[in-house]
């Protein structure tokens, strides 16, 4: 179902990056992660320049919209369309179809889906019977999707990051354009369904012309945020800005600093340098990774610059801190913390610290404060992919990924992974959940301020760049007059990457 055009340029992007992407662990970012270890210890012994990079000519690409944040919770308003008939396959060819599944969810949510599926393939009515296959995390699944692709077994579906779907198929392109299945007058998705689902992820994998794949969930990451502390310092409201932000975590810090019963040093926010979080922050500055109508990335901005001087002060000020351990829902339960950042997920893991500490403190979820005065969160999320097979395989597995995003099946999915759903339409089908999950529900209240990452390739390797800049930044050498020069290497190998990331 890949156009022509697409085929050519996904061709010519995937084989003239093979061997890189071969050589890079996309998560570890080995090498070119180092160079920010080296331009801190350097800058501790001398002046150094930073380094120039010839890019060459860009190779050609795809143009890759990044949707600006949403006004309101109203799910995007799409003109009216032109139906028509583009999958010509006899549903009696879907008769005992057997597709295969990769996906990443073990635990709770790994049999959730496990049950899910086993309804699809009781319930559907063509008898198409789906074996779903847990491969590991997002990193073992993209590895495994770029060993198959050049060495054959590749699943029927799967779910993925959009930067990882632009990556897939190395030798020839192996994704398929969904847009001929979403257009079909019989097995599309009409226009109030369409309309149905929130902008924010419907817009995440249209890539120009071409539908990448069909938005599965979304999550956040999260300010969690204790409004009994705060009240007992003196704090009627969550802080709006970030200047607001800090005089609450001071006061924390303060606080525990005279009570000679608590932990030195804690009180404030415990740091949080994964990418999303981070990305955050950014954005409650009013950065714009991506300018508007360029294929390009802008990581040097004054606002940016203004993010991680906010990050740097508050932390030499002792109102942010670092804990040892990799979660910080202990600290959070123990008010060693006023505010820690975590994804959305963590909510059910927070409770748990707080029932285990006996804390009954009253609690809750906000967004990052912004210089505009309103939350801020960057939301983001897996979709499901269709590989190429034979067209029947292919129409049965358009029809299992219509039904996963259901909106009642799609209410299921909330509750077992505490993730965001991708449609309006499921809220009608979580009444119980959204009374019993207060902090969920104001989660899902800071939709209408989403703002979403950049959608290219080279994300991510990216992301994990800005995460390190994030980890230096609370560095105890590390000084704010610095944060300019890291900056501008930060745009320097994010250019890099993306010229040869397409």
């Amino acid at each position: 179902m890949l156009t022509n055009l697409y085929k050519q340029l996904l061709r010519f992007q995937l084989a003239r990056t093979h061997k890189l992407v071969k050589q890079i662990n996309l998560f570890k970012v080995s090498t070119l992660i180092m160079a920010f270890h080296l331009f801190v210890l350097a800058c501790n012994e001398a002046e150094i320049s930073t380094p120039t990079t010839s890019l060459g000519t860009p190779v050609p690409t795809i143009i890759i919209y990044t949707p600006k944040p949403i006004p309101s919770l109203s799910p995007t308003v799409t003109p009216e369309l032109t139906v028509e008939r583009r999958i010509e396959v006899d549903p009696q060819h879907l008769d005992g179809i057997n597709l295969d599944f990769w996906h990443v969810w073990a635990g709770e949510p790994g049999i959730s889906m496990q049950v899910l599926v086993e309804e699809f393939n009781q319930t559907n009515e063509f008898n198409i019977f789906v074996q779903p296959v847990y491969v590991g995390n997002y990193n073992d699944l993209n590895e495994k999707i770029q060993i198959a692709t050049l060495e054959g077994g590749l699943p029927n579906l799967a779910v993925g990051f959009n930067y990882q779907i632009l990556t897939w198929g190395m030798e020839e392109p192996i994704v398929v354009d969904l847009t001929d299945y979403t257009s079909d007058s019989i097995w599309g998705i009409n226009a109030t369904e369409r309309d149905d689902f929130f902008s924010f992820t419907w817009d995440q994998d249209q890539i120009g012309d071409i539908r990448i794949g069909l938005p599965f969930q979304s999550s956040t990451y999260l300010m969690f945020y204790n409004t009994s502390w705060a009240e007992e310092l003196g704090f009627d409201s969550a802080p709006r800005t970030p200047q607001e932000f800090k005089e609450q975590a001071c006061a924390a810090s303060q606080a525990n600093h005279t009570n000679p019963d608590v932990k030195s040093g804690t009180g404030g926010w415990v740091t949080n340098t994964a990418p999303s979080a981070i990305v955050s922050w950014m954005y409650a500055f009013g950065s714009d990774l991506v300018p508007d109508l360029e294929d390009s990335y802008n990581l040097s901005s004054p606002e940016i610059e203004d993010t991680f001087a906010f990050l740097k002060d508050l932390y030499d000020s002792g109102c942010a801190w670092q804990t040892e351990d990799q979660y910080a829902e202990s600290e959070f339960a123990d008010r060693l913390a006023l505010f820690i950042t975590a994804p959305l997920s963590d909510i059910p893991h927070v409770f748990e610290a707080m029932q285990a500490a006996q804390n009954e403190d009253a609690w809750t979820v906000i967004g990052f404060p912004s210089v505009e005065s309103r939350p801020v969160i960057n939301v983001y999320g897996p979709s499901l992919v269709m590989f190429t097979s034979s067209e029947a395989e292919q129409l049965a597995a358009w029809i299992f990924m219509k039904w996963l995003v259901s909106p009642t099946v799609q209410a299921q999915w909330v509750q077992a992974s505490g993730s965001f759903p991708v449609r309006s339409s499921s809220w009608d089908y979580l009444a119980e959940f959204i009374s019993e999950n207060p902090q969920w529900a104001a989660a899902f209240e800071l939709l209408p301020h989403a703002r979403t990452e950049p959608h290219y390739p080279s994300w991510s390797v990216v992301r994990w760049a800005i995460s390190d800049v994030g980890t230096q930044t609370f560095r105890y050498y590390f000084t704010a007059d610095r944060i300019p020069v890291m900056l501008k290497l930060l745009d320097e190998t994010a250019s890099e990457l993306h010229a040869r990331l397409r």
